[in-house]
């Protein structure tokens, strides 16, 4: 292939001298070989940088390696980042003392609920509960009544209701008044009406104080410690209900 002239070449129709269209690329070429940015008339019409951004070889050199050595280096910063600890060191769990001090008051308070409730559900309206007009559909009347009232104090501390935990206590012993009167009604024969309301009464007190506590028992503390204490108000929960069996029990026998 013949060498592209490199001075001029004469037009087909004008007798004129036309300048070699790799000349302005040439002197461009020999400008940042030199070392020197490539001045505004030299930057080759055309390209994609602007005469303003135009560098010399050594410089865009420079740039490429820095921009090379922070890529290398990004994977070292983030695993770096990624190996410091983004939370503070955990706090050790609460003791078992800890917790039932936390809470003490609203765990016995739950543990006399089911204690004073068993020793008269179920036993004691089954066996010593007497009606000569209902005859044996009273009892089964009376637990229908007993599990209603508990069904709708289960509902009812959905409403703002957020004493202490002194009168959470209070109020579970305050329930002890339903032994002597259920005792007394079933002594000297009330009727139906009277021990219908006082089971209707046993069972919302029940049933919302349950909730209640249940409700309460997690209220400002710490995620750790509230799920601690709901484990010890179950434990209350359950040891009342063995504890209200246990003396229902025994009081049947003393009959």
């Amino acid at each position: 292939m013949p060498p592209i002239p490199e001075a001029s070449a004469r037009g087909p129709s004008s007798g004129t001298l036309k300048a070699s269209p790799f000349a302005e690329f040439d002197a461009h070429d020999a400008a940042c070989a030199a070392g020197a940015a490539a001045p505004d008339d030299l930057a080759p019409r055309g390209s994609l940088l602007s005469p303003r951004l135009s560098v010399s070889g050594s410089g865009l050199v420079r740039t490429l390696s820095r921009t090379a050595s922070s890529i290398a280096s990004a994977p070292r910063e983030l695993a770096r980042t990624m190996s410091q600890p983004l939370i503070p060191a955990s706090v050790p769990p609460p003791t078992v003392w800890e917790l039932w001090r936390v809470r003490w008051r609203m765990i016995t308070a739950m543990f006399m609920i089911y204690v004073i409730t068993l020793c008269i559900f179920p036993g004691f309206l089954a066996e010593d509960v007497k009606n000569l007009q209902l005859g044996s559909w009273y009892p089964v009347i009376l637990f229908l009544v007993f599990n209603v009232g508990d069904m709708v104090g289960k509902l009812l501390p959905h409403f703002r209701l957020a004493p202490g935990q002194t009168a959470c206590l209070l109020l579970s012993l305050s329930r002890i008044v339903f032994i002597p009167a259920f005792y007394c009604a079933a002594r000297f024969g009330a009727p139906a009406a009277v021990m219908a309301i006082l089971t209707l009464l046993l069972g919302l007190s029940n049933g919302f104080l349950t909730a209640l506590f249940f409700k309460l028992s997690p209220i400002g503390l710490r995620a750790i410690v509230a799920e601690g204490t709901a484990e010890f108000m179950v434990i209350g929960l359950v040891a009342g209900l063995n504890v209200g069996c246990y003396l229902g029990w025994l009081w049947l026998l003393g009959h």
